[in-house]
């Protein structure tokens, strides 16, 4: 009997900035999607308008290093967020 292959992704937190309009916001998390789903990946997770934390993986394959790079690429482009971090790519197994 072989084990399972693991589920390589990352962790990734987000802390917002104080008294986004709630439109921004929503955009904000559209955005977010777009660039996640863009390359393939399912984010699991949320949180509310002041922070939110996301499992990030890809369904039936693994997330990768360049994953990993392209989100931290995006989330420095985004002046609502004002304090985020990206863990190393994983086995999420131990995050659920």
């Amino acid at each position: 009997m072989t084990a399972p292959c693991p589920t390589l992704g990352f962790v990734v937190t987000m802390q917002f900035a104080a008294e986004i309009p709630s439109a921004t916001f929503d955009a904000l998390l559209e955005d977010w999607i777009d660039v996640t789903e863009a390359r393939g990946l399912t984010c699991d997770g949320g949180g509310t308008a002041e922070h939110a934390r996301y499992l990030v993986y890809r369904e039936g394959a693994q997330a990768e290093e360049a994953d990993r790079e392209a989100v931290i690429a995006w989330l420095a482009t985004r002046s609502e967020i004002v304090e985020s971090a990206v863990g190393p790519v994983h086995d999420l197994e131990d995050e659920t």
